[in-house]
């Protein structure tokens, strides 16, 4: 039997300091992967003129910046946050304190998990939009194992280095790069 722990309850900043946020008002979720300090993505909530919260996808390599992507906007704070600590620590992993997890679904959090794979491997949204049909749907399938969860981060992030050195070596191009990384991606899948 698989014991569920119960979600985390996500509450406003008026509930816990008694003051609402400013526009620009920035919160961060965490990084992905977590134990991955060279490279890695940061999952950051920030509060927009339009009285929106919008949860962002912001890669480094080291100090360099790779790709930040708006992933999506929320009109409610906490289903906001509550989507970005789904993203770093795993679906169910909290909800909103008002709507519980509905304010989001399966198909936000893989969007979200597509997000910071491009980030983390540098392909920001204007980029992956001119990518071929072949590109998208092979970052959409590592996505996809990791939502499974057949996939782990720490996976993701050797098998973008290795394709990362393997592009460089071979002066291919971005899509000759992803077909690498797919490669790579799949096969540490299969070595759990």
């Amino acid at each position: 039997m698989i014991v569920m722990a119960a979600a985390r309850q996500v509450r406003s900043s008026r509930d816990i300091m008694g003051v609402d946020n400013y526009v620009g008002a920035e919160w961060d979720a965490g990084n992905i992967p977590a134990t991955v300090a060279y490279r890695r993505c940061r999952v950051t909530v920030r509060k927009d003129a339009t009285d929106c919260w919008t949860v962002y996808a912001v890669a480094f390599k080291g100090s360099e910046k790779l790709a930040a992507w708006e992933i999506r906007s929320f009109p409610c704070e906490t289903c906001a946050k509550a989507f970005g600590l789904c993203l770093v620590f795993g679906d169910g992993y909290a909800e909103c304190s008002t709507h519980g997890q509905t304010g989001f679904h399966d198909g936000d959090t893989f969007a979200g998990r597509l997000a910071v794979l491009c980030c983390l491997m540098g392909i920001d949204k204007a980029t992956y939009d001119s990518l071929s049909g072949g590109s998208t749907h092979r970052l959409a399938w590592v996505a996809r194992l990791i939502s499974d969860g057949q996939l782990t981060w720490q996976k993701v992030v050797r098998a973008i280095e290795v394709a990362e050195q393997f592009a460089l070596q071979r002066g291919i191009s971005l899509d000759g790069a992803i077909s690498t990384f797919y490669a790579e991606a799949v096969k540490t899948k299969s070595l759990k």
